[in-house]
């Protein structure tokens, strides 16, 4: 069994085989955008970019079948397992400002992959902070 990541729409994973933490728009075999993920009661899929060196390849996943795993490289495959809604908390609606959300929460769709690759296949987040 892979790693199990979950990100939200708009996120980036950088992977790669020599990543360097301080460069990783340098240092990256694969930049995994996260752009839009849909859940309806029929389908739920994402749609996702892969940029490597040759260029950028977008891809749509479906949560079930063949389209549900997108080979990156020969031992290197990303799986959609699942997509899962969240609710967040809005900052209530100023009437005086006309800032905020009338709404009190928000929903957020998050998908879960599972990345699979051998051991040296390493996997940074874009949002990572250092220790």
């Amino acid at each position: 069994m892979g790693l199990r990541i979950t990100r939200s729409a708009g996120q980036v994973l950088y992977g790669g085989y020599d990543l360097d933490g301080d460069d990783l728009e340098n240092t990256f075999d694969h930049r995994i955008w996260f752009r839009r993920f849909y859940s309806t009661n029929k389908t739920r899929s994402a749609v996702v970019n892969i940029e490597t060196d040759s260029g950028v390849v977008e891809a749509v996943m479906r949560e079930v079948g063949a389209d549900s795993v997108l080979q990156l490289e020969r031992d290197v495959e990303l799986t959609l397992v699942d997509i899962k809604e969240q609710y967040v908390d809005t900052e209530p609606f100023c009437e005086v400002c006309g800032r905020g959300d009338p709404a009190p929460k928000r929903r957020v769709p998050q998908g879960r992959f599972n990345i699979e690759g051998p051991r040296s296949y390493q996997l940074i987040r874009d949002d990572a902070r250092k220790k």
